[in-house]
């Protein structure tokens, strides 16, 4: 082989094993970071699996037994066990968990059958169906919807009956249609009235919504009328009447009113009833108007002066001596 060709293939042969080398480098390379990617997946995986990554709910308030307080502390023990499969991953926990809530009667109870062993420890929903048995029995309900049956708000707001209401209602097994007409039944007359003028829905949700939305604007409404007229008061004077010698002919402010505007004008003087100047003095705010108005200071007419005034019997009899 000619030795320039030689040298040729040579430099080719290297050329082509540098290239391998760094494709070998890259190889290395994708493969550390695939293994550093697959670590960090494999620690998320544990941390989520773990109890510390689930949802973090308080504890359900201790149950002693009362029939009233039975469903929602079975409903609390559901939703802990549902937001947390870790902590509770077998039924032997959930009973456990369960007796460690019981107080009084209801411990003495759970701790008997757990102590014996009874069935109904080997699974929650057996132990809680037991457990509603006994302190939560049927008589219970009947209770629950002879209230209900009883209820009506009365003087209260619509939002306090509507809780009493819905709380009552979930206690019993009366059907949508029979809520229905029992919660428009317990309503306000006032709430009715502002209903008139609405196509009642058929639906509980939606009739609650459309009575609180009601009564709330009336209770609103009573309230901007109340501050209407409070604000009503502020701005007029307060009157009272000034009597003088005996009867009362204006209305004045009362003193020490931080308010005062301008005091309206007094009701003129009814000419058939003419003040009588040597009998009676003239309010000094009646006596003021008639003179700013030009009036006669006798009868309130205008035209002509107290001397004048046809109505003076005084006058008339000066004027009849002359």
């Amino acid at each position: 082989m000619d030795p320039a060709e030689r040298q040729q293939l040579q430099t080719v042969i290297q050329s082509q094993g540098a290239m391998l080398g760094h494709l070998q480098n890259q190889t290395d390379a994708n493969v550390s970071a695939l293994a550093s990617v697959s670590a960090v997946a494999d620690q998320a995986l544990l941390l989520a699996s773990s109890p510390s990554a689930e949802c973090k709910l308080a504890p359900p308030e201790r149950f002693f037994g009362d029939a009233t307080k039975c469903s929602a502390f079975l409903a609390s023990l559901r939703l802990l066990f549902e937001l947390q499969p870790n902590s509770f991953s077998t039924e032997r926990r959930k009973v456990a968990y369960t007796l460690s809530l019981l107080g009084g009667r209801a411990h003495e109870w759970g701790m008997a059958e757990w102590e014996k062993q009874d069935e109904c420890c080997s699974s929650f929903n057996k132990f809680a169906e037991e457990l509603s048995s006994i302190f939560n029995p049927c008589a219970h309900r009947r209770v629950m919807a002879a209230r209900l049956f009883r209820l009506s708000q009365g003087s209260q707001s619509i939002v306090d009956y509507t809780i009493e209401f819905r709380t009552l209602a979930a206690s019993t097994n009366w059907r949508e249609e029979t809520l229905c007409d029992k919660y428009y039944e317990g309503l306000a007359d006032s709430v009715k009235d502002e209903l008139a003028g609405h196509a009642l829905p058929t639906r509980l949700k939606e009739l609650i919504s459309l009575a609180v939305a009601t009564g709330q604007r009336f209770t609103e409404r009573q309230t901007e009328r109340h501050l209407d007229r409070r604000s009503r008061g502020r701005a007029a004077p307060v009157l009272s009447p000034v009597v003088s010698g005996g009867s009362s002919s204006a209305m004045l402010p009362r003193q020490g009113d931080r308010h005062q505007a301008t005091p309206p004008s007094p009701p003129p003087v009814d000419p058939g009833d003419p003040m009588q100047l040597d009998r009676t003095r003239l309010p000094a705010a009646e006596r003021q108007r008639r003179l700013v108005g030009a009036l006669c200071l006798y009868c309130g007419e205008p035209g002509h002066r107290v001397r004048q005034c046809p109505l003076n019997g005084s006058t008339r009899q000066s004027a009849g001596r002359r």
